[in-house]
C-alpha cells in the first residue's frame, strides 16, 4: 500500500511529515487544476482551505476578517496530475477531505481509476 499525503497548510504539513515518514508527503492543495491558489489559514484547522472554493456565507462565518493581501499563495495540483506524478492507475480506497471543495476536485479527476469514493 502506498500512502500519499497532500496538505496545503504549511504548519500542518510539517506535523504530518514527521509522523508519516514512509509516505509521499506533498506540500500542495488538491484542486480542479494545477496553479497557484490563495490559501485561507486564519480560521480553525477545520475551516482552512482554498479561498476561492469557499462560498460567501462560509467566508462570512469563518473568515470574517480575511484579507487577500495577507493570504499565503500555495501550489495546487489536479487529481489527474497527482495520479500521473505518483504513477497510479487504480485506487482501491481514497479518503478525500478538502473542506467542501470535493465536487471541484472530482470534476477534474480521472474517475476511471476510482473503484469507490468516500468524502
Amino acid at each position: 500500500m502506498n500512502l500519499t499525503t497532500l496538505e496545503g497548510d504549511e504548519k500542518h504539513f510539517l506535523r504530518l511529515s514527521k509522523f508519516r515518514r514512509r509516505a509521499l508527503n506533498i506540500y500542495a492543495t488538491l484542486a480542479n487544476d494545477s496553479s497557484n491558489v490563495l490559501y485561507a489559514s486564519d480560521g480553525s484547522r477545520q475551516t482552512k482551505g482554498i479561498f476561492s472554493y469557499m462560498n460567501e456565507d462560509f467566508k462570512r462565518a469563518w473568515h470574517p476578517h480575511a484579507r487577500i493581501s495577507t493570504m499565503k499563495v500555495t501550489k495546487s495540483i489536479s487529481m489527474k496530475e497527482l495520479l500521473h506524478l505518483i504513477n497510479v492507475t487504480s485506487i482501491d480506497i481514497w479518503v478525500l477531505d478538502v473542506e467542501g471543495a470535493e465536487e471541484a476536485v472530482l470534476q477534474a479527476s480521472n474517475r476511471g481509476c476510482l473503484k469507490a469514493i468516500f468524502t
